[in-house]
């Protein structure tokens, strides 16, 4: 039973609704048919429960020094099941694009190779880790325009360079979180070779650019008064409730840090909202 909770919580199943979500949306926005959409969501949901559950093998050190439980505190071979099992769900991605969408694949196949890179390699790198799980985390949106050969829509374009830009400043976030962690392994981030404070700079420079691009978006792409004033309207309630509080909060305790990440998930929120805005309007 500690084996299977273990499992489940390390996965984030919680992500999965709002990866589906930003499939089906773009698969609108692209008239395409929604169980196409549907089965991208289900694929990249798998793809990210297998990159977290891989991480959390990756940093069984690292998040016992900041007392995160994850798979650390499990047995050795408790945590090889969870590493086999992390696979099948790659496995299991594959096998439902090879059945009911056969153009995923390749997709599929850069994702998983793009995940194992990180969490072997590439995490490890000053900012490219930062900038690789930011396009991961934006996959549910890139991903449908890949495999259809949509590059023509602007604002498609706009919303993820927003969205790679909100998740690496959220990345950086992340970071300071795991400062302690990151030093014990002489892992290169911003927070553990600059300062705390600069990270915090750099961080907020990043959210803040993510939402003007976003803004951007809405006010010249689409020629909808409503869809502008509806974005607008978003707009300024994610800059009031997530990122400006941000602006108050102790960096240096961990709970308020916990506080800053559960705010940010709203203004991830914000990318569906605007998607299936656009393809109302």
């Amino acid at each position: 039973m500690n084996l299977l909770r273990s499992l489940l919580s390390c996965a984030r199943l919680y992500h999965w609704p709002l990866i589906i979500l930003n499939s089906i949306a773009v698969c609108m926005i692209l008239e395409k048919e929604l169980l196409y959409g549907f089965t991208i969501g289900i694929q990249l949901s798998l793809l990210a429960s297998f990159g977290f559950l891989f991480n959390d093998f990756c940093d069984l050190k690292i998040d016992e020094k900041n007392k995160v439980k994850r798979l650390w505190h499990l047995n050795r071979k408790q945590q090889k099941i969870i590493l086999v099992a992390s696979f099948f769900l790659v496995l299991t991605a594959f096998c439902l694009g090879y059945y009911l969408l056969p153009e995923s694949e390749f997709v599929v196949l850069a994702i998983f190779i793009m995940l194992t890179l990180y969490n072997l390699i590439l995490k490890k790198v000053l900012f490219i880790g930062n900038l690789i799980a930011s396009i991961a985390i934006i996959s549910p949106i890139w991903a449908p325009i890949c495999i259809f050969h949509a590059f023509e829509s602007q604002f498609l374009i706009l919303v993820i360079l927003s969205g790679i830009t909100f998740n690496l400043g959220r990345e950086i976030i992340l970071d300071i979180k795991d400062v302690e962690g990151d030093k014990l392994v002489n892992r290169h981030t911003l927070p553990t070779l600059t300062s705390i404070s600069i990270s915090i700079v750099v961080s907020l420079i990043l959210l803040l650019s993510s939402a003007f691009i976003l803004l951007y978006a809405a006010l010249y792409i689409n020629d909808s008064t409503l869809f502008t004033a509806l974005n607008i309207t978003f707009f300024l309630s994610i800059m009031l409730y997530s990122l400006y509080p941000a602006l108050k909060i102790d960096f240096a305790n961990s709970q308020s840090i916990e506080i800053f990440i559960s705010r940010s998930r709203i203004g991830m929120l914000l990318f569906p909202i605007v998607l299936i805005i656009h393809y109302i309007f």
